[in-house]
Order: structure tokens, then sequence, then C-alpha cells
């Protein structure tokens, strides 16, 4: 099974999944799941696990928020569950995280590749992280 999430009943956006998150979206990676019994709270690997704890099978039954937006102040009742994320907490269209992705597959294809644009004619290089 690949990627799936859940939608974030705080902010509608999705709970996301560690890998190749870009750095001003990680906070959506730590996530509270609650089910009005059980709140499971943690990092959520992609796969339907949430603090060490797979909750992949039962997952549909619970309230899923981002941590940041469960910790804003406010009573948080269950009342239903989350609905699935489209973006399966891993495909998200951000101009950034696209970059990203072209830069890892030209590094790995041509490491000593230099990244940068084009002004008034010239290339100018831009600086690696």
């Amino acid at each position: 099974m690949g990627f799936f999430s859940w939608d974030c009943k705080g902010c509608d956006e999705s709970i996301k999944a560690p890998h190749g998150i870009p750095k001003q979206m990680a906070w959506q990676n730590e996530c509270v799941a609650t089910n009005g019994e059980n709140t499971i709270k943690g990092e959520y690997d992609g796969y339907g696990t949430v603090g060490g704890i797979d909750i992949a099978d039962v997952g549909d039954s619970y309230a899923f928020y981002h941590r940041r937006c469960w910790d804003k102040p406010g009573d948080f009742i269950f009342d239903k569950p989350s609905q699935p994320s489209n973006d399966q907490g891993y495909f998200y269209d951000t101009v950034e995280n696209e970059l990203n992705l072209v830069r890892e597959v030209v590094l790995n294809i041509a490491p000593n590749a230099k990244f940068g644009k084009f002004v008034d004619g010239k290339f100018v290089d831009e600086k690696r992280e």
C-alpha cells in the first residue's frame, strides 16, 4: 500500500508524511488522532502509524489534527472522523517542493550540476543548502 493520510479537522490541510517534506511544512507531520475514547500523539509516518502506533486499519474512525492546530485554545469534541486526504499527505503542490524534487533527481544523475538562473542573459549560480 502506498502513502495515505487524512485532513486535519482544524485547518483542512493533510497530515504530512515526513518524506521530502518542505521545511515550512514540517510542523504538519506532528499530529493528534482521537476517536473520542483514545488519543494518540506523535509523528505520522505516511503509512498509518502515529507516534509508533499502527492505526491504519482503524484510522477512518479517528479525527486527525496537526499538533499545532490541536494546541490552539478551545475544546475539541469528537464529532466525526477526518476525511481521507486527496494529496495522501505527500503529493502536495508547492513550487519549492517541485524544485526540490527536480534538484534531487538532477543531483542523482549529475552530482556536479550547477543550479541557478539567467539574469540579463547571464547565468547566476544559486547557493546550495
